[in-house]
């Protein structure tokens, strides 16, 4: 029996090559159906997994745990006390598909850029840039946030020159002279840095000495000291809180639209007044240490990050948080993680009935979005596979056809129909398995490629479901691409072999020596 079909296997594999130049023609369909698959699905998978890796990644994470009438009601009354998060912590130590952690704690407030206010009435000058807007204030721990999202890499690096501007025009601002005196000289075009030692000594010689004697509102102390707020360089948050004992001032980040709407940069000054968890409201001073330019256009417009630990306490929630995010290993496998999570938390009687919500949940009209993008993969595959179909199909039965007088000379020295029925199907069978396993090489190869350096249509930064992508498109290998291509060739080989082969069992021999 083997070595009867290793006979058919050899005799089939000669017989391809006995007309090498149909076999090529039949073989190139069949490496082209096969790439085209593999590929086409690899950039719709590799779309598809750009946009929940941006979303989860750059804010929302895997899953989150919050109260669950947070969901319904989202505010303070229903945030996580200091407690159920330190216990939430201690679960989370434990649990090996934890990757990672991060409490925040949410809410909102109004802010608006800080100014000096005008030494006489009449002079106005410092209110003409004021402006408040409303923003999503939340308070993280920033060595967390980083095992969580990409925030921290979000940050925008600032122009030296501006903040210099900046610097300048608000040290001179607080004894009340004119913004532009000295200022172009100080901050000339091309600056190289404005840091550290060089932007201490330009600090001082633009303060100390300006002011005269007897002029009361005039101090060089303040002078210098407002100045030096604009020394350090665009940054996320420190890991430390500098103002930790501090309740009304802190740093905060702001997203790069929020900021430009203020007209606020690094180094500035914003006021924020927000409500408390018990009705009271509360006002920060806060220095704008980094702008976040991040993928999502609502963040960029509203967001503002600030230290989690004293935000707390201002709004009366010590320790507290409105949810904790959490980081998985495998983003698709987000809804399993969450259950056992959400399985393990239970067990705590502390924990109340806190929640664990996927990132699906989290953002249901992303993951519609992404439902249709694979529905119309599916379409499309479906498309591609009736395509392919026909041109596999058609072109095999050609070629079966076009031997008929091969066929009728086999038959006519002796050789069985029976036999000559499994040579037609082995041949088609190898050159199937062959085309398509070069066709899926060819595909996975070309995947893997412009999935290591992406491939750009040039049309720059697309928003689609409240997402920004780059327009660069990194394909993804699947499996099931990669089976399907094989498998869907090989089966629409068969397929056109099929009639030719009943053809063959019925062929008379003297009609096909005839045959031309």
């Amino acid at each position: 029996m083997v070595s009867s079909l290793g006979y058919l296997v050899r005799i089939s594999w000669r017989d391809l090559w006995r007309n090498r130049r149909r076999t090529v023609l039949v073989g190139m369909s069949m490496v082209f159906s096969s790439f085209i698959m593999v590929f086409s699905v690899g950039m719709n998978a590799g779309l598809v997994d750009d946009m929940a890796r941006t979303v989860t990644g750059s804010f929302l994470g895997h899953a989150q745990v919050q109260n669950p009438a947070y969901a319904e009601c989202p505010n303070l009354e229903q945030a996580l006390s200091g407690e159920m998060v330190d216990v939430l912590r201690a679960r989370f130590e434990e649990l090996p598909d934890v990757l990672g952690y991060s409490p925040r704690l949410v809410t909102g407030g109004l802010m608006n850029k800080k100014v000096p206010d005008p030494q006489e009435e009449d002079e106005l000058s410092a209110y003409r840039k004021m402006t408040s807007e409303g923003v999503m204030l939340i308070g993280v721990e920033p060595a967390l946030e980083r095992t969580v999202s990409t925030l921290a890499g979000s940050v925008v690096e600032d122009d030296v020159r501006h903040r210099c501007l900046r610097g300048c025009e608000a040290a001179l601002a607080e004894n009340y002279r004119r913004p532009d005196i000295g200022c172009l000289e100080m901050c000339p075009e091309g600056l190289p840095s404005f840091a550290g030692d060089d932007c201490r000594a330009s600090c001082s010689e633009l303060c100390v000495g300006r002011c005269s004697s007897g002029e009361e509102w005039c101090e060089d102390e303040l002078c210098q000291e407002r100045c030096l707020s604009y020394c350090e360089p665009a940054r996320f948050l420190r890991d430390e809180d500098p103002h930790a004992e501090e309740l009304y001032r802190g740093e905060v980040v702001l997203g790069s639209d929020l900021a430009h709407v203020l007209r606020a940069g690094v180094g500035d000054r914003v006021a924020l007044t927000m409500g408390t968890a018990d009705g009271r409201s509360h006002g920060s001073i806060y220095r704008v240490c980094g702008l976040l330019k991040t993928s999502q256009p609502m963040l960029n417009r509203n967001l503002a990050l600030t230290h989690r630990g004293s935000l707390s306490v201002g709004v009366g929630l010590a320790g507290g948080a409105t949810s904790v995010v959490l980081e998985f290993d495998d983003f698709e496998k987000a809804p399993k993680f969450a259950a056992k999570v959400q399985a393990r938390v239970r067990t705590a009687d502390s924990l109340g009935s806190v929640r664990v919500r996927s990132w699906g949940e989290l953002a249901p009209d992303v993951e519609t979005f992404i439902k249709l993008k694979l529905g119309g993969t599916y379409v499309m595959m479906l498309v591609i596979t009736l395509i392919i179909a026909v041109i596999v199909a058609n072109v095999v039965t050609m070629a079966v056809l076009e031997r008929t007088r091969e066929y009728g000379v086999r038959l006519a020295l002796g050789e069985s129909a029976s036999r000559l029925t499994g040579s037609v199907l082995t041949e088609s069978l190898l050159l199937a398995l062959l085309c398509s396993s070069i066709g899926t090489g060819l595909g996975i190869a070309l995947v893997e490629y412009y999935g290591a350096v992406g491939l750009s249509f040039g049309m720059g930064e697309i928003e689609t479901a409240g997402v920004t992508l780059t327009g660069v498109i990194y394909p993804k290998t699947t499996a099931p691409a990669v089976i399907f291509a094989v498998v869907t060739v090989l089966f629409f080989a068969l397929v056109g072999t099929v009639y030719p082969a009943f053809r063959i069992r019925r062929i008379r021999v003297m009609d096909a020596l005839h045959f031309s």
